[in-house]
């Protein structure tokens, strides 16, 4: 599988949190995409509590001797971090409160995430972004075909900012398994199976048995994994140390700040979005 990302610029951002008390992170925050002339889509996205961010993280290296030597590194979870998940619209979003305030002195919020967009998955960050020109200023027109569920309790604080957004259509291009077993054209099907009916006649009368079963058959190894009802895989990132520098030189060579960066990243990589 081959991800292509392609970069569309323009989108607004506008977004609702539920009552928080304190630090509290929201259980509920509604996000809404649009272009200066409609909305795009809008998202239900509910704290989940099943992302685990208590991964296990180590370092990894060699003594002068050559010995490996492996250590723990001690994490400390945040408060102003939260996992949010809209299962309609296949959405997995990683929220955290910024150190910024709305014109309502309410917080605000920088979202990373994933949705399907129609047929297409689409990724987002509220990092990227541009400021909005004065025009755009109008607010969208809701779609009529909107699959906006009520909340169960009115939402506290709507966001608007003055900058418009991008999003990345992630396209994939997927290849056969190779143990697919590939069905012949029609032409070159009946040509083969005239041979193999011609070369089973004349085993039959020379007394031979025919291979044809064994040409037909589906190969072993999808056999042996057809009868395997479920799979447990444990996930491993290993990162060098040329990725460990970027993480580090993004945290100002903090190093308990990158060790807690890497693993908020990759616990948001481990529940399947693709940010590279």
């Amino acid at each position: 599988m081959f991800p292509l990302h392609l970069e569309l610029e323009s989108f607004m951002l506008q977004y609702e949190a539920s009552e928080v008390t304190g630090d509290q992170m929201p259980d509920q925050v509604n996000v809404t995409f649009s272009t200066e002339t409609k909305s795009l889509t809008k998202l239900n996205l509910r704290r989940s509590r099943h992302f685990n961010l208590d991964i296990p993280l180590y370092t990894l290296d060699t003594d002068q001797e050559g010995i490996f030597h492996r250590h723990k590194v001690k994490t400390r979870p945040k408060k102003d971090l939260g996992f949010y998940q809209d299962i309609t619209n296949k959405a997995v979003f990683r929220i955290q409160r910024s150190s910024e305030k709305s014109a309502y002195k309410k917080s605000k919020f920088n979202l990373k995430g994933e949705f399907l967009l129609n047929t297409s998955k689409c990724l987002f960050d509220s990092e990227k972004k541009t400021l909005k020109k004065p025009w755009r200023n109008m607010p969208p027109k809701p779609m009529s075909n909107s699959r906006w569920t009520a909340s169960p309790r009115p939402l506290s604080t709507t966001t608007f900012d003055q900058y418009v957004y991008n999003l990345e259509i992630l396209k994939t291009t997927t290849f056969h398994m190779f143990d697919l077993v590939r069905i012949a054209p029609p032409e070159e099907k009946t040509v083969r199976m005239n041979a193999i009916n011609n070369r089973d006649m004349h085993m039959k009368s020379s007394g031979r048995k025919s291979n044809q079963s064994k040409l037909r058959s589906v190969p072993q190894s999808r056999r042996r994994r057809n009868t395997v009802q479920d799979y447990y895989v444990d996930v491993v990132a290993v990162i060098d140390y040329k990725r460990y520098s970027k993480f580090l030189a993004q945290a100002n060579y903090n190093n308990f700040t990158a060790m807690q960066n890497i693993l908020e990243y990759y616990a948001l990589v481990f529940s399947g979005v693709s940010f590279s």
